[in-house]
């Protein structure tokens, strides 16, 4: 699931590049800037699942003990 949402938001931000790039008005830039925002949530969606998973790893190795 975290590589997934790595990869969505790869792809979120080229998207975000290249609608930026090619923008010929002020919603195009806006639809830019919210392209980035959907980039950094599923960036942020990946960290948190990074952390959960950890955090799992710690509490199965906490109650092998």
């Amino acid at each position: 699931m975290q590589i997934l949402f790595l990869l969505i938001s790869l792809a979120a931000f080229f998207g975000g590049v290249l609608l930026l790039g090619g923008a010929k008005s002020a919603i195009h830039e806006i639809l830019a800037g919210v392209t980035f925002l959907i980039w950094a949530v599923f960036l942020v969606g990946a960290g948190v699942i990074g952390a959960i998973r950890e955090a799992a790893k710690e509490l199965l190795a906490a109650q092998q003990k």
